[in-house]
This record gives structure tokens, C-alpha cells and sequence, in this order.
């Protein structure tokens, strides 16, 4: 059965999908350091620069996000009950980080992610969202 895409359902997948490029950039510029890759972190250099000791690590485990990040794409294109959890726990988790922010003083950072988060977590968990993943349980 063909179920049409509404909106938000393809700028969900598209970002999830989006988020998983960027993060195999990511790895890929701490683990080849001093491409062209490395512009990614123009706005984040000084972060960039604390990671760069522990670079082989993180960037396995930017790639290893990206992997996850790719599977929830694929569960959520594909409409799959275990798809639509991924991306739930993946936005719940990045709610807590931008909640974190906000009590360690990140105040408009934190508290526009956090806002955000709530946002797209509350479009997540509409009805008409949870029929669009029940019909596919594997």
C-alpha cells in the first residue's frame, strides 16, 4: 500500500539524512586533519581543536552516528515502526544535550534547541504520525 509523503514527513527523512553527511564529514576531517573537510568546524574551532588529540576515536565515533543516523533514515522513508522510535530516541537525545546547555549556561543555544526539539518531538508523536509507522512493526 502507497502511503503519500505528507511535508514534514520528507523534511524529517531529509534531515536525518542530511545529519548523517555531516557527520561523516566530520569524521572524516578529524581523521584526515588539515583537508578540506576540516572547514566544517569554521564556527566550532575550538572544539575542533580539543578533539584533535583523541581525532581516530572520535571520528570512528562520528561515523559510527552516521551509521545510526543513516538506519533511521532508511526506517523512516520506509515507514518502519522501529524507524520511527530511532528518530524519537535520536531528537529525545539531542533535547537532553540542548537542555544540558541550557543549565550550563548556554541560554539562547540551549534554549532554542530545546525549543526546537520539543517541537519536532511533539510533530512526532502526533496520532496521524503513529498510524503513518503501526501498520509496519519489523
Amino acid at each position: 500500500m502507497y502511503i503519500k509523503l505528507s511535508t514534514g514527513h520528507r523534511i524529517i527523512g531529509y534531515f536525518l539524512l542530511f545529519s548523517t553527511l555531516i557527520l561523516l564529514i566530520a569524521g572524516l576531517s578529524l581523521v584526515v586533519p588539515g583537508s578540506f573537510f576540516e572547514k566544517i568546524w569554521s564556527f566550532k574551532k575550538s572544539e575542533f581543536r580539543q578533539m584533535l588529540s583523541h581525532r581516530i576515536l572520535i571520528g570512528a565515533g562520528f561515523w559510527l552516528l552516521a551509521v545510526i543516523m543513516a538506519s533511521a533514515a532508511m526506517g523512516w522513508f520506509k515507514k518502519r515502526y522501529w524507524g520511527w522510535i530511532l528518530t524519537l530516541c535520536i531528537f529525545g537525545i539531542n533535547g537532553v544535550g540542548d537542555g544540558m546547555r541550557l543549565i550550563m549556561g548556554s541560554y539562547i543555544e540551549g534554549g532554542m534547541g530545546v525549543c526546537v526539539t520539543a517541537a519536532i518531538i511533539f510533530y512526532l508523536t502526533r496520532p496521524s504520525m503513529e498510524r503513518l509507522f503501526s501498520g509496519t512493526t519489523d
